[in-house]
């Protein structure tokens, strides 16, 4: 455990460092996704220590927003709200409170995902989609509510967490890699085309960490069949 807060907090301060000093001594506003356990649960704590609000995205508030403030020293920072990424109705709702609360959003954290797990062909048509769904169109419907608040205060930070499958795929996470290069793909053109309005972009791209990710994969139906081919 004490590796992986090491892990999380030289991410932040070598890749981001704007997270961690900021452009000013005004308290940020973070959003971040899929925070019930690894990189994103990390990451809301440390940033709750550093002193930044964090909305702590979670599929059940009442079951992870408790020990997710139990992970940091200034809970008062710290604010678990529900968030499923492919719900649009989730994401105004989102948008509305920190709007609400703070006025402002400073730094958007697209972090939930999880893993599709065995060959492509074991794959249902609707496992696939799932997958697409919240790895990445979740990501790009949430991404796009926030950019306008981004755009009125001409700063903002989006924060994609990738994976180095994007570019390194196996023989059994065809579409979990799809997803992350598709991310990719996009991110780099958000960064293209925002930076006039002082809006930066960030991928990160963890190898396989210590997290709960594991636990969390889905297998394809065929691939869990008695009879598959494989």
């Amino acid at each position: 455990m004490q590796k992986f807060k090491i892990l999380i907090t030289s991410f932040l301060l070598f890749l981001c460092p704007c997270l961690i000093h900021g452009e000013n001594m005004q308290k940020k506003v973070v959003l971040i996704t899929g925070c019930s356990s690894g990189i994103g649960f990390h990451t809301a704590a440390h940033l709750s220590d550093a002193g930044y609000k964090v909305y702590a995205g979670l599929l059940d508030v009442s079951q992870d927003g408790n020990l997710l403030k139990q992970a940091t020293r200034q809970p008062e920072n710290l604010i678990p709200i529900t968030l499923d990424v492919t719900s649009a109705q989730h994401i105004k709702d989102a948008m509305d409170q920190i709007m609400l609360q703070d006025g402002h959003i400073d730094i958007l954290i697209n972090n939930a995902a999880y893993g599709l797990f065995g060959p492509v062909d074991s794959c249902t048509m609707q496992e696939i989609k799932q997958q697409f769904e919240v790895n990445l169109f979740g990501a790009i419907e949430l991404t796009h509510a926030v950019i306008p608040h981004f755009r009125k205060q001409a700063s903002g930070r989006i924060i994609c967490i990738s994976s180095t499958r994007a570019f390194n795929t196996s023989s059994i996470q065809g579409v979990y890699s799809a997803t992350k290069s598709a991310l990719e793909a996009i991110a780099g053109s958000w960064a293209s085309t925002l930076f006039p309005w002082n809006i930066h972009v960030t991928l990160v791209e963890p190898d396989a960490t210590d997290t709960a990710f594991p636990k969390n994969m889905v297998c394809g139906s065929f691939y869990k069949d008695t009879d598959t081919p494989y």
